[in-house]
């Protein structure tokens, strides 16, 4: 019986300095929906920190025979290299509880083997709706079945695209970018989606894939991730590199160019929003994330891309009914629907096309504002020029406007 709903992010990443950004990510997530499952059920909701009274990560450590936690372990965990001792321990941290995770991460593989019934969460990859949507996947499979009706139409995914590529692409200057080329998408140097085969791949990886497509393309355009290290053996290696052009421009206004023929990645998430304006995707290391798009079987794997119900509490009595009692709730959602949780987490993610018409208003009134600043000096001078002809020195100052 499930008394207890915990909140909990990936508290193996990191090492013994850098894990405390985890606490921040998943408090985020807990302050989001703690209310509307309390207002669903009548479980006992909290939030599991790194350091926490129900689990322990020196706890785990020692059941793997490890001393310090350090970023190999996370891999060694994300790759399946823990013992059942480790399986047990969580079995018995949470025998009477469902796991709600922000990305599951290194646990995940441990929960399943324990059969500990969880919501995997995360933003999704698809960033350039009106507002980002949160994706679900479970190893509940009546929860499952459950999310499929929340799911957000592929279609509405396209006319969002659509739209993306009309607003760059309204003017009738010349597209700004080569003919038939390929656009390389850099990633940082850790992340979940880079791990594979027991260890963190990087482009460096893919010497021989990539001078195979560059043969394919008259051009290739070269984009750093915002938080790499220019200085990483990765980096220095792409970027010297003859024939390849580092460039900061906006991803989307890029993809939506009809001259940017493909992208190519290790595993970003880019590459799941490219097909949507056209583009051939080049996918180097693996397709990371899967996303259930309506047809056929859904497994515990896939993700579901979900409408902005989840924050109603009418959403999760419904998606949490085949695991525990529910109650009956009214239903409940943000009247201003556009950037509601882009504004809450505070990022954008290259979403700025929204700000086209308001860069193109602030440009027009700045040339208003000179215009105006160039009568309100004439103006200035012509009051002076007057001001000597009147000889009451007191009106001579109102006039110039001293007074």
């Amino acid at each position: 019986m499930i008394k207890n709903i915990y909140f909990i992010g990936d508290i193996m990443r990191g090492d013994n300095i850098n894990y405390h950004k985890q606490d921040g990510i998943v408090k985020l997530l807990y302050n989001i929906f703690k209310t509307q499952i309390e207002n669903a059920c009548d479980c006992n909701v909290e939030i599991l920190k790194v350091n926490n009274d129900i689990i322990s990560r020196k706890k785990i450590l020692e059941l793997c025979g490890k001393k310090d936690l350090d970023y190999n372990f996370w891999v060694e965990l994300y790759s399946g290299k823990y013992t059942e001792l480790v399986v047990d321990y969580f079995k018995e941290c949470f025998h009477d509880s469902l796991i709600i995770f922000q990305e599951a991460g290194s646990l995940r593989n441990i929960v399943d083997a324990a059969n500990i019934p969880y919501i995997d969460i995360f933003i999704s990859s698809i960033r350039f709706l009106e507002d980002l949507h949160f994706a679900f996947r479970t190893n509940i499979s009546g929860i499952r079945e459950k999310l499929k009706y929340y799911r957000l139409p592929e279609e509405v995914i396209y006319y969002n695209a659509a739209k993306i590529r009309t607003l760059y692409n309204r003017s009738y200057e010349d597209d700004e970018y080569i003919k038939n080329s390929l656009l390389i998408l850099g990633q940082t140097e850790i992340d979940l989606s880079l791990i594979k085969d027991g260890k963190i791949a990087s482009l460096y990886d893919f010497k021989d894939t990539l001078m195979s497509l560059a043969n394919r393309y008259n051009h290739i355009y070269y984009k750093p991730h915002p938080y790499c290290n220019p200085n990483s053996k990765n980096e220095r290696y792409i970027r010297s590199l003859s024939g390849i052009e580092l460039i900061s421009d906006n991803f989307y206004k890029m993809i939506s160019s009809e001259n940017i023929e493909a992208v190519a990645a290790l595993s970003s998430g880019c590459l799941k929003e490219a097909p949507y304006f056209g583009k051939k995707v080049h996918t180097l290391l693996h397709p990371y994330i899967n996303y259930y798009k309506g047809e056929g079987d859904i497994s515990k794997d896939d993700f579901i891309i979900c409408k902005s119900e989840y924050f109603s509490p009418t959403f999760w009595a419904d998606i949490l009914s085949p695991l525990v009692k529910t109650k009956k709730c009214e239903y409940f959602n943000f009247e201003s629907q556009k950037d509601c949780l882009r504004n809450i987490i505070g990022t954008n993610w290259g979403y700025q096309f929204q700000n086209i018409e308001l860069n193109k208003l602030n440009k027009e009134i700045n040339i208003l504002d000179r215009l105006l600043y160039r009568k309100t000096m004439a103006f200035k001078e012509f009051r002076r020029l007057l001001s000597l002809f009147v000889p009451d020195k007191r009106l001579r100052r109102r006039i110039r406007g001293d007074e």
